[in-house]
């Protein structure tokens, strides 16, 4: 049995000896202050901050909440993950394809890395709850089931990892999705966001998932911070984590920039997953065509430049040689005298296994710098001397689910986002005289014609 700690060691000591350490409120990470972070409380130290980060991790990532109210951990939320079971509302049912990606997304949830091989595995975080996991098999009712006992999340208790055979009617659905892979939209308050995952019936996907790469940054995500040397310091916080959609970004750019290599690769690694769960039995509906397309669009619309501070031909150099970074969920407790800091990034690149190709080669990592001697100001833009240099593909995500983009959160797949401007949609640019403007998933599905 695979079981890995994706966080320090002094916190594992903390998961694994249960020691009660208190959470401390995060409401001071999630406004401007002026104050060192952490400076209310003096007893406060890096593991528990670590451990305070986890837990509202976890609530982010069963529920639409993003940014942390104040005194959070005494507060309730609910659930949102997956769909509820028709019989029994507290069960949420998660579609999954398989018991490997099942052991993955448990292992994002808790912050740990387990495989296929993990038979069962009992979490727990003091003053949040626990997450405890069970395998199982395509042959039993489930491939997995997690028992939730969650303090924040009383009406979820138990969490199926299911495929759509087993779900039944629980989880299916019908039709053709408005948003394809690579589709952006631009919010009421101007950020653009990016499709990394797209609802899709066929897969018994219900919501689509979305990335942010833009700037300025909204309020809740900028902490402020005054130095003793007189510096102002605009970190970014409350980014969130979703190491999933993280993952599926990066597959998408890859695919995009090397759709050939992309699908050869797939075909050639049985086990290497084609975005977490698609099933390459249904590659033929995001083939090489479809990709070219997509990454001539997004050419044509300047997509690379606006998106991603990169043109194409320095992404599909970089993407295919040194690999791509991440910065999400904000930045780190400070360490050392005075106040110094980072961010938390993945970093993603070919590994030298087969199920690291793709980009599935991933670190999770944080870069801490000596803030004393500059500024860092992320605000209005991407600031790189956190990582002291500019000349890698590097850039910050916000995550969210289509549901929590739509304007008060009435979500309608085959519908464009209510309170969203389309800015490039893959069915209207090049399906304008379909019926209703999109690709019919029903009819003959798309196939490579002669090389534009």
């Amino acid at each position: 049995m695979k079981v890995k700690k994706k966080f320090n060691v002094v916190l594992s000591a903390i998961f694994m000896m249960g020691l009660g350490m208190g959470i401390a409120s995060c409401s001071d990470d999630n406004k401007n202050m002026s104050d060192n972070p952490g400076s209310g409380d003096d007893n406060k130290t890096e593991a528990q901050y670590e451990q305070q980060q986890l837990g509202w991790d976890i609530i982010t990532q069963l529920s639409d909440e993003r940014t942390a109210p104040a005194d959070w951990e005494n507060k309730t939320f609910e659930p949102t993950i997956g769909v509820a079971k028709d019989d029994d509302p507290y069960t949420r049912i998660v579609m999954t394809n398989d018991v490997a990606t099942a052991a993955t997304r448990y292992g994002a949830l808790a912050g740990l890395e387990i495989d296929e091989s993990t038979t069962g595995y009992q979490f727990s975080l003091d003053g949040i709850g626990s997450l405890n996991y069970q395998r199982g098999s395509e042959n039993d009712q489930y491939l997995a089931q997690v028992s939730v006992d969650i303090k924040q999340m009383p009406h979820l208790k138990k969490i199926l990892y299911q495929t759509e055979k087993q779900a039944g009617l629980n989880a299916s659905l019908t039709g053709t999705a408005y948003y394809r892979f690579g589709d952006v939209v631009q919010d009421e308050f101007g950020s653009y966001w990016i499709c990394v995952r797209p609802s899709f019936s066929l897969e018994g996907k219900g919501d689509s998932h979305w990335m942010s790469t833009s700037f300025p940054l909204p309020d809740e995500n900028i902490y402020h911070y005054k130095g003793s040397n007189s510096f102002d310091y605009y970190l970014p916080t409350g980014l969130g984590k979703s190491t999933e959609h993280m993952q599926n970004m990066v597959e998408m750019l890859y695919a995009m920039l090397y759709p050939e290599r992309w699908m050869n690769t797939l075909l050639s690694s049985p086990k290497l997953p084609m975005f977490h769960d698609f099933s390459t039995k249904r590659m033929k509906y995001h083939n090489i065509y479809f990709w070219q397309r997509v990454d001539k669009a997004w050419q044509e619309q300047k997509l690379y430049e606006n998106l991603l501070d990169m043109t194409r031909e320095n992404a599909a150099y970089y993407i295919s040689s040194k690999g791509v970074d991440i910065v999400y969920r904000g930045y780190t407790w400070p360490y050392g005298s005075g106040w110094n800091g980072g961010v938390y990034y993945a970093h993603y690149q070919n590994g030298d296994g087969n199920l690291e190709n793709n980009l599935h080669g991933v670190k999770y990592l944080t870069m801490k710098r000596d803030l004393y001697s500059q500024p860092l100001d992320f605000r209005n833009h991407f600031d790189y001397r956190i990582f002291g240099e500019k000349e890698l593909f590097r850039f910050l995500v916000r995550y969210k689910t289509g549901k929590q983009l739509s304007k008060n959160k009435v979500y309608n797949p085959k519908t464009s986002i209510n309170g969203c401007k389309d800015i490039y949609v893959y069915n209207k640019y090049y399906y304008k005289d379909a019926p209703n403007g999109i690709y019919d998933l029903n009819s003959e599905p798309e196939e490579t014609p002669k090389p534009e």
